[in-house]
């Protein structure tokens, strides 16, 4: 297990020195801080077999309940670096359990522990080890990483100090931070379509085209490092979606509730092309990526999250516009994503949820999906759905933007995440709405 940790999710997150903890675990050197250095240590062991898809869940679980069992309000009240680094281990260990809430709870005591620590501060003539200096960079950036994640992926106020922050980054790294920070006045209005092309080319182009070679989206490496790779290649395309996905919903909505007296602007055409275009590529690498690597735990956590946000792109275009030119196409990438769902759902559970939920959506509107895979695929004759643009919006925003309440984890148990997205009446049926596009607050 502890192998598996340092091969599978230490690449991505290299919160522990390796050297150090197995020379600690072999007790060749003596082991930290008592009872968090034991959390520290179950936590990796949890996360290990998590990873590995041929360990029984049942493991992980007690691992996990091992690591809490070892942390007492005592610890808490002093801290150690040893107790933040499970601390960080706990919450992403959470939200790959479908419990954001409770790990956003530990990111925050790793946040205000390390702060506490000093880890946010390099001091001039410090003297210190380069070992210890190293780790306690990349501690801190890894919070850095596991907190703007949260805020991405659940909507959460972005909680990271933007001020008083000294601390370099980690070794064999050339990425800069820019030394400026946006104000609250410049987050309102929303960017236009045209501003986001800009911005998209400008921040996001550059940062492309700063990548080394041996690290670009197409290039082959070897399986060790393929996961962390493609999930860096596929945040980039999932933030796109994300910046231009408003454009989609308002094109699908618009065009099913009133004619098109008008061609949308050029800016706005590109930013819905551009959205397609990042949804259909993630969903074809990842197709590429389970059929040619080892199935673990963790690759399939991250493939089934980043394959589903993708394929509400051509769900929400094929149930508004399903005589559109485009509809074959959309259809092929649904059909795409239902193969890879249903080869994953020995590996990750919620990948049968997934797949219900795609074919309840857009079922009607497609090849069925028990058919011949080699057929070609088919758009059945019909009408758009005649759910009113304000019903399918209230579906699709849980599904696009997680909701923030307390309550959340409640809802949200043991891969239940999938079960928000499961109240959908059948998309062909449906009374006449007076609602137009227009009456939804975009902003």
């Amino acid at each position: 297990m502890i192998d598996s940790y340092f091969r599978l999710f230490h690449l991505s997150y290299p919160l522990v020195h390796e050297p150090t903890f197995r020379a600690q675990y072999a007790q060749v050197i003596p082991r930290p801080n008592g009872s968090s250095w034991n959390a520290l240590a179950y936590m990796i062991a949890a996360i290990g077999a998590y990873t590995s898809a041929d360990i029984p869940i049942s493991v992980h679980k007690t691992l996990f309940n091992a690591a809490k069992s070892n942390i007492s309000i005592h610890s808490l009240e002093t801290g150690n670096l040893t107790l933040v680094q499970c601390l960080c281990l706990m919450h992403n260990y959470l939200q790959k359990m479908g419990k954001p809430n409770s790990g956003y709870n530990y990111l925050g005591l790793a946040l205000h522990m390390a702060m506490g620590l000093g880890l946010h501060k390099e001091f001039r003539g410090w003297h210190i080890p380069p070992i210890e200096m190293e780790s306690r960079r990349r501690v801190w950036w890894c919070l850095f990483v596991f907190s703007i994640g949260a805020h991405i992926t659940f909507g959460r106020p972005l909680t990271w100090p933007q001020i008083g922050v000294d601390v370099s980054l980690p070794l064999n790294i050339n990425d800069r931070v820019s030394s400026t920070s946006p104000t609250a006045t410049s987050l309102a209005p929303a960017p236009s379509a045209a501003e986001l092309l800009r911005l998209d080319d400008l921040h996001i182009g550059g940062w492309i085209s700063s990548m080394p070679s041996w690290y670009l989206e197409h290039v082959e490496l070897p399986e060790k490092f393929r996961l962390s790779h493609r999930i860096m290649w596929w945040r980039v395309n999932n933030f796109r979606i994300i910046m231009y996905r408003p454009y989609v919903i308002r094109r699908a909505l618009l065009a099913q509730s009133k004619p098109q007296d008008k061609e949308p602007s050029p800016e706005d055409a590109a930013a819905y092309s551009r959205c397609l275009t990042e949804a259909k590529s993630t969903i074809a690498t990842i197709e590429k990526f389970w059929a040619q690597n080892t199935h673990t735990r963790v690759g399939a956590w991250y493939t089934l999250y980043f394959l589903f946000q993708a394929s509400l792109i051509p769900c929400v275009c094929l149930r508004n516009e399903p005589t559109a030119p485009n509809a074959l196409d959309w259809v092929e990438q649904l059909q795409t994503a239902l193969r890879v769902c249903r080869a994953m759902k020995a590996t990750n559970p919620s990948a049968q949820d997934c797949y219900d939920v795609i074919v309840r959506l857009c079922g009607p509107f497609m090849h069925s999906p028990g058919s011949d895979a080699e057929a070609p695929p088919t758009v059945f004759p019909g009408s758009p759905t005649r759910e009113s643009p304000q019903t399918q919006i209230n579906s699709i925003y849980p599904m696009m933007w997680p909701s923030n309440t307390n309550e959340m984890d409640l809802v949200m148990q043991d891969g239940a995440w999938t079960d928000l997205l499961g109240d959908f009446t059948d998309p062909t049926i449906g009374g006449p709405s007076t609602e137009t596009a227009d009456d939804f607050q975009w902003t």
